[in-house]
């Protein structure tokens, strides 16, 4: 093998396909589409990132927002991934991307 094979980006993932089951998820949700993710820092410093199960990729723990404010979503996504009862703090960021860059 060469060294350019060797350090050769990964493959791209085909993008139809990864929206098209992504789109059908999205589908069951009322627009517009919102998340919050939470900032986890341990007294070291260290920040905790989680490996979602339903995407590939490390991840900020959280998700989608449904029906409810964003505080009460990201409390209730902490109790569902983590298991834990956190108060929220304030907003630290928002970001958006293009309606056809879903997920």
């Amino acid at each position: 093998m060469s060294t350019t094979e060797q350090h050769a980006a990964p493959a791209e993932p085909d993008p139809g396909a990864v929206n098209a089951e992504l789109r059908r998820y999205l589908a069951d949700h009322a627009a517009p589409l919102a998340c919050a993710d939470a900032l986890l820092r341990d007294l070291d410093g260290r920040l905790l990132i989680v490996d979602p199960t339903y995407k590939d990729g490390w991840d900020l723990p959280g998700g989608m927002v449904g029906d409810e404010l964003l505080a009460d979503a990201l409390a209730r996504e902490l109790r569902e991934e983590l298991g834990i009862d956190a108060e929220t703090g304030r907003l630290l960021a928002m970001d958006a991307v293009p309606a056809d860059r879903l997920g």
